[in-house]
Parts: structure tokens; sequence; C-alpha cells
């Protein structure tokens, strides 16, 4: 998937309404690690309607992308 991750890379954490993803909610702006973070703790039946929205190459990633970016070694710990 990504061999590198830019962790402070700008992003935006968004909740699709329906199946276009140009129409969603917004629920938080931070950097990637935030955002894969608080996807995470959001509840597990709205997961599969979350998208990060990431500035640079990746753009959109979709719940199965943010849980292998949470499942990461490498992942930051927030203390």
């Amino acid at each position: 998937m990504f061999s590198e991750v830019n962790w402070r890379a700008p992003a935006r954490l968004a909740r699709r309404d329906g199946l276009i993803i140009r129409t969603t909610v917004e629920l938080g702006a931070g950097d990637l690690a935030e955002m894969v973070r608080l996807a995470t703790r959001r509840p597990e039946a709205e997961r599969q309607q979350l998208v990060i929205i990431c500035d640079g190459k990746h753009g959109y990633l979709h719940w199965p992308q943010i849980a292998k970016l949470a499942a990461r070694l490498d992942f930051p710990l927030f203390i």
C-alpha cells in the first residue's frame, strides 16, 4: 500500500452521506496521524462511511486503507 507515510501531512476526516464522496460531513482536520486516530475512535457502525481527504498524491483514503494505516508498526503513538 504505502511504503513511506508522511504522518504530518495535512488531512481532513469526513463521513460520506450516501455513495457520492463529494457529499460529506467534516468530522475533523489536522495531520494524517491525528485523523487516522480519530477515525479509529468513531463508532464501528459508521466506519465504512469514513474517508480521509489528504493533500498530496493519495487523495482519498477509505476505511480499509485507514485501518491498514492504523495497524502499521510506524503509526505514531499519542501520549
